[in-house]
């Protein structure tokens, strides 16, 4: 299993039961386990570290991003994936894949 990032969304889902999930994304850049943060704005955030202290940069993408989240266990787990599609670093369309 390759590695990916981790991805908070404040963003408005259209699955309130996902909102403050953490999902997985292998569409960010980096890939090492880092944390992203789609913001309410629809801005997508990196969180970087330093020497000292940690700080959140804005990351300018244009492009699609998928982001993922599984709840329950087999067999009765539920798969859920929404895309974004970003244009200077903001979300301009999404679209949810969810359970039925």
């Amino acid at each position: 299993m390759g590695l990916f990032d981790e991805v908070r969304c404040p963003y408005p889902l259209n699955c309130p039961e996902v909102q403050d999930a953490i999902f997985q994304s292998k569409d960010t850049p980096a890939q090492y386990f880092d944390q992203y943060e789609i913001r309410v704005d629809g801005t997508l955030w990196h969180e970087a570290f330093n020497h000292r202290d940690n700080v959140r940069w804005q990351v300018m993408i244009d492009g699609e991003i998928e982001i993922h989240h599984a709840t329950g266990e087999a067999p009765n787990m539920k798969w859920y994936s929404f895309r974004f599609w970003f244009q200077d670093g903001v979300v301009q369309d999404m679209i949810a894949e969810v359970p039925e």
